[in-house]
């Protein structure tokens, strides 16, 4: 038994120092496989020997899981205790995308009616475009970001209505008055309403310059007797 700990501890030091370059190597499956050949010989060992099969099946299960999950983790640390895992620190946002911040969250404030699911979205977004593998060229920063985001406020707006969201029947501002627009005008509208020109919107909402403006004509009329109400900057 004492031989047995003592190989299985020099197993998990020699892994110790092998497990980050495994990671690049993309050889996580020969982790797995040692993994399952641990557990399938703690299940011969002799009965008598019960700590023996439970450092093995333990140290066994502990390394299938590890070398599954391994791509998604900067460090991995594998002892007959258990093992703990430890992920790669997020990358700081760009400067360009850290500017852009405030106006996604601006827009996602005003197309959303619940203030926590307008921030969950914008980090989601941001979190999303520091995930890319290329680089975004420049000319289509604003395209893919904002598009991305729409992505995610069309998933979350639906959410929202699943579970019950009602706009108010007498809008107080121009704000709430946007809650009773269909999502895709209503989209529309506060993206021309944030600077962006048509062409713009056009490519993000993938609809023609034309469309965009009827929509915010339209949109504009709507919500137009509650503007100006106190509240109110839509």
């Amino acid at each position: 038994m004492k031989r047995l700990a003592q190989a299985t501890d020099q197993l998990l030091n020699g892994l110790r120092s092998r497990l980050t370059s495994l990671q690049r190597e993309g050889a996580r499956w020969l982790v797995v496989a040692l993994g399952i050949g641990m557990i399938i010989l703690g299940a011969v060992v002799p009965g008598t020997h019960s700590e023996a099969v439970a450092a093995l099946v333990i140290v066994g299960a502990g390394l299938v899981v590890v070398g599954a999950l391994l791509p998604r983790f900067k460090e991995a640390e594998i002892t007959l205790k258990g093992f703990r895992l430890t992920q790669d620190a997020k990358p700081e946002a760009s400067p360009w995308l850290i500017a852009e911040e405030k106006a996604l969250s601006r827009v996602a404030e005003l197309v959303l009616p619940d203030p926590s699911a307008a921030r969950q979205v914008v980090e989601e977004t941001v979190e999303a475009i520091q995930e890319y593998k290329d680089p975004i060229a420049g000319a289509k920063r604003a395209t893919t970001t904002f598009r991305t985001l729409v992505s995610f406020l069309e998933r979350t707006n639906e959410r929202l209505w699943i579970d019950g969201f009602e706009p108010p029947a007498t809008p107080a501002n121009g704000i709430e008055a946007l809650q009773l627009v269909e999502f895709p005008d209503r989209m529309a509208y506060v993206l021309r309403n944030q600077g962006l020109q048509d062409q713009e919107v056009s490519e993000i909402l993938r609809r023609s310059p034309e469309e965009i403006e009827k929509a915010r004509q339209e949109v504009r009329s709507k919500i137009s007797p509650y503007v100006g109400k106190k509240g109110s900057d839509a």
